[in-house]
């Protein structure tokens, strides 16, 4: 049997190491946090727990979940997307509502941690939350009771287009928010767990009386197409905004624009956030600037890819006007 004295002893020196780099105060955050990539790209998991505020609210982490080690580092994860949640909540409740007032109901589906619902808690009436996978089920649900958050309704099921039991494939690595029902994440090192049960949305939706519905976002890793098919009846009926992480080349999912076009209700426009060059790759330098300050700005979404994820905005045509092209990374939230 191997001895797991060397891998303990390793892993504790690189502990020390990176506690001492982190009390350096004149070495950059930046450093800091490519010094700590380094050593988890060797497998030294540096198990560092936090608690910061976000956005008036408390939050407890770890930095060895890269979802969290984003909100300790940047102040959130995917801060360009949250902006662009709360400019359009403010543009639907001043338009539509005449008023600034909490209101209106925003459905996440994939929760995961709970980020993006435990940020617009803050900005709407109702949130109805979608997470089937236990272990980061028990992280949000902790964080809802840390904060006595009252408006958060966590559904702990994943939707469908169908009512079956599917097996879920768990993440392994830092990175907790690859889970999903889709066995082609076995290629990014998920691993098969137990069977969870999905449900068809608008069924669901019906017997839970969920009867309004404003913003969707949709962050399933593969599993959109099946998640949209199930919703048609409510997306008919209320036409939503909707920002669906689209996966390229997944089986179970969209395979073209036209198809995913053909899955949402009549007249919906696409778009996506500029974070591409011309020839199509990830213009980092754009994207390390919009971690931080939440800065973002929408294109017209009008090219499929091989591989890949990207984050689609699904508009009503009649919604259009309100939608907030643009963010100077600055928001107000009670």
């Amino acid at each position: 049997m191997p001895n797991p004295r060397p891998l303990e002893n390793q892993m504790n020196l690189g502990k020390i190491f990176y506690q001492f780099l982190w009390r350096q105060r004149w070495l950059n955050i930046n450093y800091k946090k490519s010094i700590y990539k380094k050593i988890c790209a060797y497998g030294i998991i540096y198990t560092h727990p936090f608690e910061k505020e976000f956005f008036g609210l408390k939050y407890q982490g770890n930095f060895n979940n890269n979802i969290e080690f984003n909100i300790f580092y940047f102040g959130a994860f995917e801060k360009p997307l949250l902006f662009f949640l709360a400019d359009t909540v403010r543009r639907i409740n001043l338009t539509y509502r005449d008023s600034t007032e909490q209101s209106g109901c925003f459905c996440d589906i994939g929760a995961n941690l709970g980020q993006h619902s435990l940020f617009m808690s803050r900005l709407v009436k109702q949130v109805h939350a979608f997470e089937p996978f236990p272990k980061t089920l028990e992280r949000f649900q902790h964080h809802i009771e840390l904060n006595q958050i009252h408006n958060i309704r966590l559904h702990p099921i994943g939707l469908s287009d169908t009512n079956e039991n599917l097996t879920f494939y768990a993440p392994q690595s830092r990175n907790q928010g690859i889970g999903s029902f889709d066995p082609s994440t076995m290629q990014k090192g998920n691993v098969a767990s137990e069977k969870l049960e999905v449900v068809k949305g608008d069924d669901y939706f019906a017997k839970m009386k969920i009867n309004c519905l404003d913003i969707v976002k949709l962050d399933v890793e593969g599993f959109e197409k099946k998640v949209l098919v199930g919703l048609q009846q409510m997306l008919m009926k209320h036409r939503p905004i909707i920002v669906c992480e689209v996966s390229y080349g997944k089986e179970v999912s969209f395979n073209s624009i036209q198809q995913l076009r053909e899955t949402l209700p009549e007249e919906y426009q696409l778009f996506t956030f500029n974070t591409r060059k011309p020839d199509g790759s990830k213009a980092r330098k754009r994207g390390a600037k919009a971690r931080k300050t939440g800065t973002y700005q929408l294109v017209p979404f009008n090219e499929w890819r091989l591989s890949g994820q990207d984050n689609v905005i699904a508009c009503p045509k009649e919604k259009q006007r309100i939608l907030p092209m643009q963010g100077i990374g600055r928001i107000a939230v009670p």
